[in-house]
Formats: structure tokens, sequence, C-alpha cells
């Protein structure tokens, strides 16, 4: 009788801390992961609603980002971590030119990331490989920060191109190396002069722009498929 008092008693908090989740943190959809032996519960699948109402139809489920929340009943503490699947790109499926793979040959990879709108967009794309060679330019974000760890630096060669320039050259002055370019075309060009030297060298072409497109194109839909055209006009002719 008391195991099955203390059962229902768990069962109840159980619910209860839910709906306190759904209340505080604004959880659209929550699942018990297990309750360990140490009184901890560790909820999972706890995705934010408004991921649902922009993404649903364009993501799978398990692409939205995951909220987890650890809840120690001893010590009267909750942690909430927020994560993303660790997927690799060549798997996503979502939203055009949103980390979009368009060409992957032995010793290269050209993603198009036109989505990208600010740096923050950027930084996970950034972490991700070595010997990047990073396209990005347009109208930058009022105020945003470049926040990727020194550790990253070595990694990157930026091609700057478009109106603000200098709002870049400030950002990464010191920490990337960069050069600047009057238009998207004529930096890409310069990365194909640089990478067709590399052969063996294995590549990353990150087209990921960290800004809005309205200086030289319609949206970023537009400018995505610029790039789509300029990379293909190239191979072609090879």
């Amino acid at each position: 009788m008391k195991n099955l008092v203390k059962i229902l008693a768990t069962l109840g908090l159980i619910v209860a801390i839910a709906l306190i989740l759904k209340g505080v943190f604004g959880v659209g959809k929550i699942g018990l992961k297990k309750v360990s032996k140490n009184n901890t519960i560790i909820f999972d699948q706890c995705y934010d609603p408004s991921e649902f109402s922009s993404y649903e139809k364009a993501y799978p489920s398990d692409w939205f980002e995951k909220w987890n929340f650890k809840i120690n009943l001893d010590l009267g503490t909750v942690v909430r971590t927020m994560v993303r699947k660790d997927e690799t790109i060549q798997k996503f499926n979502g939203l055009k030119y949103r980390q979009q793979i368009i060409l992957k040959r032995k010793n290269l990879t050209i993603i198009n990331d036109s989505k990208s709108t600010s740096f923050s967009s950027s930084i996970g794309l950034l972490k991700s490989d070595n010997n990047i060679y990073w396209l990005l330019g347009g109208l930058n974000k009022k105020g945003d920060k470049f926040e990727l760890p020194k550790k990253y630096y070595n990694n990157i060669q930026a091609f700057i191109y478009g109106e603000n320039k200098k709002f870049f050259n400030k950002k990464l002055k010191g920490k990337i190396a960069y050069k600047n370019f009057s238009n998207l075309k004529d930096a890409l060009k310069k990365i194909f002069f640089i990478t067709k030297k590399e052969k063996f060298l294995n590549k990353t072409i990150l087209f990921s722009p960290c800004a809005a497109s309205f200086d030289s194109f319609k949206n970023f839909e537009d400018r995505g498929l610029y790039f789509n055209k300029l990379v293909k006009k190239y191979f072609n002719e090879l």
C-alpha cells in the first residue's frame, strides 16, 4: 500500500512539475524521459511552441530546437538547457538556402546558407570544419555581435562584399583574415582561384552572409539563387 501511495504521489508531482514548466517556460510539448534513483526527473522533447508555428511544415519534428529540463527533487532545482539535434548538415532537407549543400566532391564542399542574416545564424557552420572560405556581406543587423570562440579563427578566411564592408571589417579585425570585394561574383571568383591550387586539401566554401540582402538582391532567395548560378557557371566552364 505504501508503495502504491508513493507511486501515485510521484506521478502527481510529475504532472504538477510538467504544468509548471508549461506555464513558466512556455513549453509546447512535454515528455517524461526517466526518473533516476537519486530523485532526479529529466524531461525530454520540450519544444518551443513558437518553432511549430513557423517551421512545422518545413522541418521534421526532431529538427526543432529542444529544451531539456533536469529537476532535482531533493535540492528543489530546475536546470533548463537548449540544444539542437546533432545531425550532419548533409541530412538537412529543410528550408531552401539554409545550410544547403549544393556541391560535394572529394576535397570540396560548397554550402549555400543565404538565409543567414546575422552572425549568430552562421556560428554553428563556422565551427563545423577546417579550411573554411567564408563569403559574407550585405546590410548588417544593427548591434550584431561576432561571438565565435578564438580557437576557430585560424580555420577561416573571410571574403567580404556588399555595401557595409566597414562594419564586417571592424568585427573581424584581429580575429579572422579577410579580403574586401565590390560584389559577390568577384569574391567567389577569388575563392575559386585559391581553392583550385589546393587540390589535395579538404575545404569548404561557405556562403553565409550574416546580413540582409536588400543592397543587391530582392531577398535572401534571390541571393541564394544567384550564388547557385555562379557556382554552376564556374564548374560548367572547367
